[in-house]
């Protein structure tokens, strides 16, 4: 067969093939083939869009915890002398203060 019959053939076929089939056709082969609009990337996307969703939600919710806690200490003055002993170390001055340690932690 020479090629001019073999483009022959090829464009009989295009000309008898329902065009609504050939674009469904076309569609698939986007969609399976690797690219920016292939099913694969479409689900790394998504993949990605849930854990940045869960990852706002953390933050959003610990936020919301630090902000609970900064009005406590704002408003409490005990509150605010237990936040300085704790996390600064601080005493005063007739008190001693002792640092006990976990061996195993390290």
């Amino acid at each position: 067969m020479s090629a001019k019959g073999y483009w022959h053939r090829v464009k009989d076929f295009f000309y008898n093939v329902n065009p609504l089939f050939l674009m469904t056709g076309l569609l698939a082969v986007m969609l399976v083939v690797p690219g920016q609009h292939s099913i694969w990337s479409q689900i790394k996307t998504s993949r990605q869009l849930k854990e940045k969703q869960e990852e706002y939600q953390y933050y959003k919710d610990e936020i919301k915890k630090s902000q609970r806690h900064l009005d406590e200490i704002k408003y409490k003055r005990d509150m605010l002398e237990k936040y300085a002993r704790e996390r600064y170390l601080m005493k005063e001055e007739d008190e001693d203060l002792y640092l006990l340690t976990d061996p195993d932690k390290k």
